[in-house]
């Protein structure tokens, strides 16, 4: 499952437009066995496939043109709620999905929430975080450790192409045969 956060206002234009060539690379990467579902984040929550899907062809395509024209808004997002609105989604028979590695893009801050660690836990799904710029001295590595996954930072400078690849290589190690 991936989640993008891609904001204007926590990102300039050339982080945000080398984040989406970079996301747009790791979807082209994903294969047959690998599953996804993409929600995008904004003034309201989008759930562009709500379904997590096998990766065909056809279905990577559609995903890496639904990332060329996700809107870069800015909003406040009741992470609570987002959060248990992903790991709510279900699989193309829209039985419940267990056992999920969410993948989230962000550049905003995340406060310490007790609640967010137990509603995340209790999903049993395992968060995975890019936190770009001031995102990345939040609390979103405690998030990640806490569910199970990983959170890589990008400072102001640096590049994301191998913090997704490092990020989808943690992903896979945990999910044999489903990413």
């Amino acid at each position: 499952v991936c989640s993008s956060d891609l904001h204007s206002a926590a990102m300039g234009p050339e982080r945000l437009a080398q984040l989406r060539v970079a996301l747009e690379r790791l979807i082209g990467e994903l294969q047959g066995q690998d599953q996804l579902a993409f929600s995008s984040l904004g003034a309201q929550l989008q759930h562009e496939l709500p379904r997590l899907q096998p990766c065909t062809e056809a279905y990577v395509r559609r995903a890496r043109s639904l990332m060329r024209h996700t809107a870069a808004e800015v909003a406040q997002t009741d992470w609570l709620r987002t959060l248990a609105a992903v790991t709510a989604l279900g699989d193309e028979d829209e039985a419940p999905v267990s056992d999920a590695d969410l993948l989230l893009i962000t550049g905003q801050s995340l406060a310490p929430s007790p609640e967010l660690t137990l509603a995340l836990r209790a999903s049993g799904h395992r968060l995975h975080v890019l936190a770009v710029g001031d995102a990345a001295g939040s609390a979103w590595p405690e998030l990640a450790r806490a569910s199970g996954g990983q959170c890589e930072s990008l400072a102001h400078g640096q590049h994301s192409q191998q913090a997704l690849q490092r990020l989808l290589s943690r992903m896979r190690s945990l999910q044999i045969g489903r990413a």
